[in-house]
């Protein structure tokens, strides 16, 4: 058996002493024991680091002794990211429905290559060309570095455009299908647009309205289906001028054929409210639950007058719908009030009194900023030393209020007055011009009237089929998780670039879409994962799990003279510890590669 180097402590008074001893351990009677060899007193804690790295030595006669001089590191490569979401890829099963392909690598690789680098590092098809050597994905999947050139890389995309509908199936029956169909099953449905960079882009057309902000750019709009975990299952992509409102007849067709769906509350914003929609969402056998428009919800108040609304302000707000007896609290700052059946459709109006105060604070900081305008617009119109076109100083004033969104909040008047500058003035109907006399220059004043109040601040209403059952609290959470959907397509854009395009052709474009959806769904698992472990709590949000992952790379070694081995760079204690909570251990046992 190995010897042991044994620290002993001994106390006197306020002080510690340590000396140290060497034993060997050995077995008596079924039971451990130790035989002290020597005693070797106080020790420095070099000496101490010393002992025992030869006592580990002695006990491996294989192991090599190195100094640290002896000791380089001569590559590194991406591996622990990659690692963690090769197995969530692999635990999803996608690769198993995507066929071949035609060359030497399979799609389905081809596909997984393109994921990862959307999901750790994105970057353009000839980004990750020069990328791929710097991971380790040649050892994880057996795909040569020399095998991912930029034209295989734009071949493959239609390939996986053509095998979209494969993947979506497989997906709804993976994660998404309940257990009973004759449940129903909580489906989110929203649109948003994408801009390319350049103009040549197919199916694309310019847009009157952009979502990112960007009409001097050609657009996609983009569709898209989660369930109720916020878990991806299909996508679409139309036209840029598609509006909202038709698009949801496409998804009740998938609903029937492609997925066999026979129940179904579908959640959507009131960009889709139309009455052709609720009544085929009605007519296929499903139920919606959505919000109404604010003319909508002005009739809603007429017909329910909620007098306490108009005297409430951002400091009265929570005392004052407390009081109210038809409201009930929904959260720290929700309430609804049940309506009942309203036109054949379940209602309930909210009132959110954060939102409240949110709407009041920034209407008036546009109105303070717009007074400031004004007033130094006056001054402006007060140094003029030709007379003002009134038809023009409208035009500004109007300009102005329709930038800062304040057209219900803000009327004006201008008031002509003469400046103490002075103007020539030639005589009417004077043959020499060089005649006349000096007079004030005419100008204008603006006098502005404005109101921060909209009886709309905070409040907003939803419908629901009757059939559907839910409660008024049920609507109120159920629309709630609609952030779920939002939040995609925020991580889409901002982490994994779905944005600016630089792919032109139809299904290449279609492919994009599909690779930064399936990254989408595999940060979403990983996410889900730490929920279900409960690590959250513990303070790993998926932004920190991804960073350290990022952190640990594969490391080459060279030790001494001719020794060269790869080895994966140890993860700190706290990140092998999660991991193996999460059950993605085997990602830390990567064999030594000669």
């Amino acid at each position: 058996m190995s010897l042991q180097l044994l620290e002993h402590t001994k106390k006197a008074g306020d002080k510690i002493y340590r000396y140290y001893s060497i034993a060997e351990p050995y077995r008596e009677d079924g039971k451990n024991k130790k035989r002290v060899l020597a005693h070797l007193g106080a020790l420095e804690p070099d000496q101490v680091k010393r002992i025992r790295l030869a006592l580990r030595i002695q006990s491996n006669p294989e192991a090599d002794v190195f100094t640290a001089a002896d000791v380089t590191c001569t590559q590194t490569w991406q591996y622990l990211d990659l690692a963690v979401f090769h197995e969530l890829w692999k635990a999803s099963g996608i690769s198993k429905c995507v066929r071949a392909g035609d060359g030497d690598v399979e799609l389905g690789k081809l596909l997984e290559i393109l994921i990862l680098n959307r999901v750790t590092a994105p970057m353009s098809k000839l980004g990750v060309t020069r990328w791929y050597p710097s991971t380790s994905l040649e050892q994880m999947l057996g795909v040569k570095a020399a095998s991912i050139s930029e034209s295989r890389m734009y071949r493959c995309l239609p390939g996986i455009a053509s095998q979209q509908e494969a993947i979506e199936q497989h997906l709804f029956k993976a994660w998404i299908a309940p257990r009973d169909p004759k449940l129903s099953s909580m489906y989110f449905y929203d649109l948003t647009s994408s801009y390319f960079e350049g103009d040549c882009a197919e199916g694309a057309a310019r847009s009157e309205h952009s979502k990112d902000h960007r009409p001097d750019c050609l657009q996609v709009v983009l569709g898209l289906l989660i369930g109720e975990q916020g878990l991806p299952f299909s996508w679409d992509v139309f036209r840029g001028n598609q509006g909202e409102a038709p698009t949801l007849i496409t998804q009740l067709k998938k609903f029937k054929k492609r997925f066999g769906i026979e129940k179904a509350l579908l959640v959507f914003d009131r960009g889709f409210l139309s009455h052709d929609n609720l009544e085929a969402v009605e007519q296929a056998g499903y139920h919606y639950l959505t919000g109404i428009k604010a003319p909508q919800i002005e009739t809603l108040l007429t017909a329910y007058p909620q007098k306490w609304l108009e005297g409430i302000n951002t400091e009265t707000a929570e005392t004052v719908i407390c009081k109210q007896k038809k409201w009930e609290r929904f959260d720290e700052t929700g309430f609804f009030s049940d309506l009942g059946v309203v036109n054949e459709r379940k209602t309930i109006l909210l009132f959110d009194v954060a939102r409240y105060k949110l709407a009041a604070a920034s209407r008036q900081a546009r109105l303070e900023a717009f007074r400031e305008w004004v007033q130094k617009h006056n001054e402006w119109l007060a140094s003029f030393k030709k007379d003002a076109f009134k038809s023009a100083i409208e035009n500004d004033i109007n300009a102005e209020i329709e930038r800062r969104h304040l057209g219900e909040f803000v009327t004006y008047e201008l008031h002509e007055y003469k400046t103490e500058n002075e103007t020539f003035q030639r005589f009417k109907d004077n043959p020499y011009p060089s005649q006349g006399y000096m007079r004030k220059v005419r100008s204008f004043q603006v006098i502005v009237r404005d109101e921060n109040r909209n009886r709309l601040d905070g409040v907003f209403a939803l419908i629901t089929s009757p059939g559907s059952g839910l409660t008024g609290a049920e609507m109120m959470l159920a629309y709630r998780q609609k952030f779920l959907i939002e939040s995609a397509f925020r991580e889409m854009k901002s982490i994994l670039k779905l944005r600016p395009w630089f792919v032109y052709k139809e299904a290449h474009i279609r492919a994009h879409y599909t690779i930064c959806v399936l990254a989408y769904a595999l940060e979403r698992v990983l996410d889900l994962l730490l929920e279900e472990k409960n690590c959250k709590a513990e303070g790993w949000t998926l932004g920190r799990i991804k960073e350290e992952l990022r952190e640990n790379r594969l490391v080459e070694l060279r030790l001494g003279e001719s020794q060269y081995r790869r080895i994966p760079q140890k993860a700190p204690e706290e990140l092998a510890a999660l991991l193996k909570k999460l059950g993605l251990q085997a990602c830390l046992k990567t064999p030594l590669l000669t």
